[in-house]
């Protein structure tokens, strides 16, 4: 299982597929490298901030939005959006689904992935 764990802590360090988990308050739990680097942070300080933390409100909106609906019917749903992080028009698609987190609380996991038909 340690093999395990390891394998997958390399494959989500290597993708560039954004890959992140929050919390039923809606704050990072995990973000990988590819989600750090377009916020433009690291995975570590992402922990514990939400969307708002990162991009302006209004482009925050949308994600917290389909996180709640996520969190209330306990069905995935994707997500056609743009943010703006330093002045950076930025299309995504954001499948996020619900998931259970180590303490037994329920969470929203997300792989997202830029658009490149814009």
């Amino acid at each position: 299982m340690a093999n395990l764990s390891a394998l997958m802590g390399s494959v989500l360090a290597g993708t560039d597929a954004h890959v992140y988990v929050k919390d039923s308050s809606f704050h990072f739990v995990y973000g990988n490298a590819a989600v750090a680097r377009t916020l433009h942070t690291t995975p570590e300080q992402m922990i514990g901030k939400a969307d708002v933390d990162f991009v302006d409100k209004e482009s925050a909106s949308p994600f917290r939005e389909a996180d709640q609906r996520v969190l209330a019917t306990g069905e995935p749903e994707v997500l056609l959006t743009e943010i703006v992080v330093n002045g950076e028009r930025l299309a995504f698609e954001d499948r996020k689904f619900p998931v259970q987190l180590p303490d037994g609380s329920q969470g929203v996991g997300g792989i997202a992935f830029l658009r490149r038909d814009q």
